[in-house]
């Protein structure tokens, strides 16, 4: 039996005040719902199964035409890989245990695998579950078999890195999730911004950004409303992927940068990127939003 997610006019805050409307998308129109309260969207009455499968399949890549694992795809994430990497080992020891949920490919993992006790990663993709084991040595896995494998508060840390937004019942995930980190742990979640100000200017890239692979649309208020409802606190940090090019790219010529995304390098960014990004983080308008979480606020 398919199910859908029980909470469908339901925010992720709780709030029920919501409004409907149809989303133009990059595959599709989108049914969305947008709460008045916090301005989070979400896709309504979407199938887990068939959301699972699509993510399974690895369509989300696919459907663009790139690599969803492989040396070119580790090259294309260099710049976040990087950045994750020196934002987690500022946060973390090197007795720690490390838990990447959503791994991917296993670029992040391969990266901090030095400076911690422990690194495991989950993923539903199993070309990326077999790449990241066999390529890389990595322990990646599919969530069932985490469940099975580990206890519950294992884990020091668990890291989420653009995987929220795919999470049809974002509330029920995490709560599964945080039965694997220890009291006083660490949650690191890092998703893409609904307040990206090149959504507010650029028609073809609103389009291109609304996906069918994303359940959930997050503002700074909707994510941490959501994490308080799971009991965890934290402080939102903006943060811009992307650089000044491929801004001008998407308003001159309207279409995505697949082959060499322009995207911020770290730890130095060129002037042009540092002062664009520093822009965007004034106003809270940057691409993508990065908090850490501790329970309670602990």
């Amino acid at each position: 039996m398919t199910s859908h997610w029980d909470q469908a006019n339901v925010c992720v805050c709780g709030a029920s005040d919501v409004e409907i409307r149809t989303q133009a998308g990059r595959e599709r129109c989108l049914d969305i719902a947008r709460c008045r309260v916090c301005g989070h969207q979400w896709q309504r009455n979407l199938s887990s199964e068939d959301h699972d499968t699509f993510h399974l399949q690895g369509l989300q890549s696919s459907h663009l035409g790139i690599e969803s694992a492989g040396a070119e795809h580790a090259r294309r994430s260099e710049p976040d890989t990087i950045r994750r990497m020196m934002y987690v080992k500022e946060r973390t020891t090197s007795d720690c245990r490390v838990l990447d949920w959503g791994g991917g490919a296993g670029e992040f993992m391969t990266a901090i695998e030095p400076d911690v006790a422990e690194i495991i990663g989950t993923e539903l993709n199993k070309d990326r579950i077999e790449f990241a084991a066999k390529q890389l040595g990595l322990k990646m896995m599919h969530p069932s078999s985490l469940m099975k494998e580990y206890e519950s508060e294992y884990f020091d840390v668990i890291t989420l890195f653009h995987v929220a937004e795919h999470f049809v019942n974002p509330v029920a995930q995490f709560e599964l999730i945080l039965e694997f980190l220890v009291d006083d742990g660490l949650l690191i979640v890092e998703v893409p911004n609904l307040d990206d100000w090149l959504l507010k200017v650029s028609d073809e890239y609103q389009q291109f950004w609304y996906q069918r692979a994303h359940a959930q649309f997050y503002t700074s208020n909707s994510l941490l409303e959501m994490l308080k409802r799971v009991g965890y606190l934290g402080n939102v940090e903006f943060v811009q992927r992307y650089g000044l090019n491929n801004m001008f790219h998407w308003l001159r010529a309207g279409e995505p940068q697949l082959e060499e995304p322009a995207k911020v390098t770290r730890p130095y960014p060129s002037i042009q990127d540092n002062l664009y990004s520093q822009l965007l983080k004034s106003l809270n308008a940057t691409d993508t939003m990065l908090v850490s979480a501790m329970s309670g606020g602990g």
